[in-house]
């Protein structure tokens, strides 16, 4: 099945409301979305650091795990190179 292409925007802004809705991540402020150059890879993105406020990062961290895995599987970067 084709994945559907994001601007890089469009992606942040889904990554960021998916992380939003696990436990201790309401705070998360912003990602960063680094494209991967790699044509082997799976996906040609990933959640590089997201950020938080005081006492969520464990959290935040582990729902960004969670989120890039089930968006890697839906959606690739419009690549902008």
């Amino acid at each position: 099945m084709a994945k559907t292409l994001l601007s890089l925007d469009e992606l942040k802004a889904r990554a960021v409301q998916a992380i939003k809705q696990h436990d201790g991540c309401e705070e998360v402020s912003d990602i960063t979305i680094c494209e991967i150059l790699d044509v082997s890879t799976h996906c040609n993105w990933r959640i590089g650091a997201v950020g938080v406020g005081p006492g969520c990062a464990h959290a935040a961290t582990r729902a960004a795990v969670d989120v890039e895995s089930e968006l890697q599987n839906e959606f690739d970067l419009l690549s902008v190179l």
